[in-house]
């Protein structure tokens, strides 16, 4: 991480870091269901992910 707290460091930058990433998750989703959550997380997976890492191509109808 460059620039965090201007050029001055604290020694656990990264603890920091990470605990502000969980308290954002918790407040996200905080009082939503299992299923919510795990809907996010499968559709996230999906719109992040390139078309062109997949295996099989999308087979589009022919019109002549």
């Amino acid at each position: 991480i460059k620039h965090f707290l201007s050029n001055k460091k604290a020694d656990n930058y990264k603890k920091i870091v990470a605990e502000m990433i969980s308290a954002i998750i918790k407040k996200h989703f905080e009082g939503k269901g299992i299923r919510h959550i795990f809907g996010e997380y499968c559709w996230s997976t999906v719109r992040d992910t390139k078309p062109e890492s997949y295996k099989r191509q999308i087979k589009r109808p022919r019109f002549l």
